[in-house]
């Protein structure tokens, strides 16, 4: 019941029972939730014609269509895909990007690494591989003011030693072949 308070004391010698102490916590989040439960608000009576639709939140998803390539002329991180969105209030970000990608005229040293950034903000970073090809995912939240903001997936191939450091610039090149973002926003 909602308005019920169960309280377990504990004294000397008793054994702890987590469930005790999550029956004490239950009321707090009765508290919290201004005691609107199953016992003071009957099933279906909010259900989805009651609330506006991106009232709580909103998605975005982007595919790459097309293979990129990434160029083993340089030594700087490359964009591979890029999406924006706005924001009406304070919100968790949440972004999340997977693909595959795979080496043509790859040496053993040839490496691939990737990362995700919101605004210029890395939120997620792959360790470096080494692999012919492979996948990858990467997932990270960020909680950012009302703005439109920017999420972007960057990837970086050099020739790397067999600590993973980088020494120059590799031999063969990987092109990212799938890949998939997706944005998630969940109001505050």
């Amino acid at each position: 019941m909602a308005f019920r308070y169960r309280e377990r004391t504990v004294e000397d010698g008793d054994v702890l029972d987590p469930k005790d102490w999550n029956l004490n916590m239950a009321a707090f989040a009765e508290e919290f939730n201004g005691r609107l439960d199953r016992d003071n608000l009957p099933a279906s009576a909010v259900g989805t014609d009651h609330i506006a639709f991106g009232a709580c939140g909103s998605a975005v998803n982007e595919v790459l269509s097309v293979p990129v390539v990434v160029s083993n002329d340089t030594t700087t991180w490359q964009t591979i895909d890029e999406d924006s969105i706005a924001v009406e209030t304070d919100a968790l970000i949440e972004a999340e990007w997977g693909g595959h990608w795979s080496w043509a005229g790859k040496t053993d040293d040839d490496a691939i690494g990737f990362r995700l950034l919101v605004d210029g903000i890395e939120v997620a970073r792959a360790p470096l591989d080494t692999a012919r090809w492979a996948c990858v995912h990467l997932f990270g939240d960020i909680v950012l003011p009302p703005s439109t903001h920017t999420v972007t997936i960057q990837a970086r191939v050099f020739d790397a030693d067999d600590d993973l450091n980088e020494t120059a610039p590799p031999t063969g090149t990987a092109t990212v072949e799938l890949g998939e973002m997706i944005t998630s926003v969940f109001k505050r």
